[in-house]
């Protein structure tokens, strides 16, 4: 396996390519195939060999976790990418307003309390940035821009947030809103 300062690197572990978008039909072929030759339950009696296949397990299972969601999987290549170079900690202030607003917003929303026609554009409005903002994010992990590739996730991890707000606020309220969990 394929270590990074003491981690495996998941991209390796799975054969696959070492970009944003990838394809999940082999990773989830290759994950079973790892776990078959590698899981607890499938091997020998020896002590020393199961402790070993679990570990191989349990970080199979955390990097199958990782590569196969979108959000996971580019905070994880961002941080192999970014190896020792300086990685921002503070926000855009642009995208902070941006933040305030949305909120600002959802709060509106829950003045509406039964119009749904505008809660459901709002969340289909906030799915097509999601999709524009994983494509890119893409074009940034190909230049490998670390600063840029920074402020669209904290976008994306923003706008996946205002989501899961949304689905908690209106689904007690009416099961209409199940297109969220999509």
């Amino acid at each position: 396996m394929q270590y990074i300062k003491n981690k495996i690197n998941y991209f390796k572990l799975f054969k696959i390519s070492q970009n944003f978008y990838i394809n999940k039909k082999l990773l989830k072929k290759n994950f079973y195939k790892l776990q078959i030759k590698y899981h607890p339950d499938k091997i020998n009696k020896n002590f020393f060999n199961i402790l070993d296949k679990k570990i191989n397990s349990q970080n199979i299972n955390k990097g199958y976790q990782i590569l196969k969601n979108d959000f996971k999987r580019a905070k994880y290549l961002l941080l192999l990418i970014a190896k020792k170079k300086i990685i921002k900690k503070t926000v855009n202030q642009k995208i902070l307003i941006k933040q305030f607003e949305l909120y600002e917003k959802i709060e509106h929303f829950k003045n509406l309390k039964n119009n749904f026609q505008k809660i459901l554009i709002f969340i289909l409005n906030l799915k097509k940035k999601i999709k524009k903002y994983f494509i890119k994010v893409n074009i940034e992990f190909e230049k490998k821009n670390i600063l840029k590739i920074q402020n669209i996730l904290h976008k994306l991890f923003f706008l996946k947030k205002i989501l899961k707000k949304i689905n908690f606020i209106y689904n007690k309220k009416k099961t209409d809103l199940i297109i969220l969990k999509k």
